[in-house]
């Protein structure tokens, strides 16, 4: 093998790689824009996690940098539409770790923006504080949230 034969592979698999790169970054954005199609269903998963109802106006997710970051506008967790007793938020972002998602399989957050949160924090029966219209529960959430934003 001579020396213009070796960089004629080194180009080749270089190349490979920056294709095989783009070709993921295009299947990456396609499946974030999917995600706006699923507003029922990630209402309801979102209420089952949190163990209240949830809603929202509006989901919208892009990428920043090779992090998926997800928008809710319009994010009311627990009460009803006319009811003040629930937590209100005009906007959320999440910007999520894709690399560590992969390599651990479980969410991983690196911000959390909140913008026009409107909330009532209560006593709790047990010490502490709780925030009205979130139920009192005793159980751990299925959502390890201090894993989550230690990362």
């Amino acid at each position: 093998m001579t020396l213009r034969s070796g960089f004629l592979w080194l180009r080749m698999g270089l190349l490979s790689l920056l294709i095989g790169a783009a070709l993921m970054l295009t299947l990456i954005r396609g499946g974030i824009n999917l995600l706006q199609s699923y507003h029922q269903e990630a209402e309801v998963w979102l209420s089952e996690q949190l163990g209240t109802p949830v809603s929202y106006r509006e989901l919208s997710a892009d990428l920043y940098y090779f992090d998926p970051r997800i928008t809710l506008a319009g994010l009311r967790i627990g009460g009803q539409e006319d009811v003040q007793e629930s937590l209100r938020v005009k906007r959320i972002a999440l910007r999520l770790s894709l690399w560590d998602m992969l390599t651990t399989g479980d969410l991983a957050l690196i911000d959390l923006d909140l913008k026009g949160l409107a909330a009532t924090a209560l006593p709790s029966k047990v010490g502490g504080w709780r925030l009205l219209g979130l139920p009192e529960s005793k159980m751990t959430p299925s959502i390890d949230v201090q894993r989550l934003l230690a990362k």
